[in-house]
């Protein structure tokens, strides 16, 4: 598989994980204030929680992503 595949396939894996650690969206908002705070003050009130993942995934990488999730 090409690196982009990979990529995708590394970034499912992630939101099962975010899924699976942070079952409800305050669990998650809760996860970004401790760990990523500059993603928290950016996520907009009207945000799903899709959106808020993804806005996650784009401004950190997986690798930091799953580190913090270890922590929890």
């Amino acid at each position: 598989p090409n690196i982009t595949t990979r990529a995708r396939g590394m970034l499912a894996e992630v939101r099962k994980l975010l899924h699976t650690k942070l079952r409800t969206d305050s669990d998650l908002m809760a996860f970004m204030v401790d760990f990523f705070k500059d993603v928290a003050r950016r996520v907009g009130s009207g945000m799903d929680r899709n959106q808020k993942e993804n806005l996650l995934l784009q401004l950190h990488s997986v690798d930091e992503i799953v580190a913090a999730l270890r922590m929890v």
